[in-house]
């Protein structure tokens, strides 16, 4: 008995190997472009926040990206009495901003043992085209 493989015609195998790879480039290149759309939005809520926080005394002294960790993004603000995480919670797609005290350590996101979380708002999945006409 042969198998189904081997039972086809060579170009069979190639169109189904052409088609195989297509997707899997057509995949890629959408998993990229929204990598590329979510990086630019950090950034720049970043530096907004750094605009606003930046003249009552926060400074940026952290920003960081997990790559591991569904793309999660930390950004942490320190000031005089506590500090300030903006972090992107990339499986859930999340924005939360997280207030605690100076002595805590680093915030992973994911983490929140102790940190208040002030407002969260969840980011939907739009095209590139839709993200970059708003």
């Amino acid at each position: 008995m042969r198998s189904a493989i081997t039972s086809m015609h060579p170009l069979q195998l190639a169109a189904i190997v052409a088609l195989v790879v297509s997707a899997a480039i057509y995949v890629w290149r959408g998993v990229t472009r929204d990598m590329r759309t979510i990086e630019q939005f950090f950034r720049g809520l970043v530096r907004r926040l750094s605009q606003v926080l930046e003249p009552k005394g926060f400074r940026l002294t952290r920003h960081v990206y997990m790559r591991q960790s569904f793309g999660h993004r930390v950004a942490t603000f320190q000031g005089a009495n506590f500090q300030v995480d903006a972090a992107w919670e990339g499986r859930d797609r999340e924005i939360l901003l997280l207030q605690r005290a100076l002595d805590e350590g680093n915030v992973s996101a994911g983490r929140y043992s102790h940190a208040r979380i002030c407002p969260r708002a969840h980011c939907p999945l739009r095209s590139s085209k839709q993200a970059t006409s708003s």
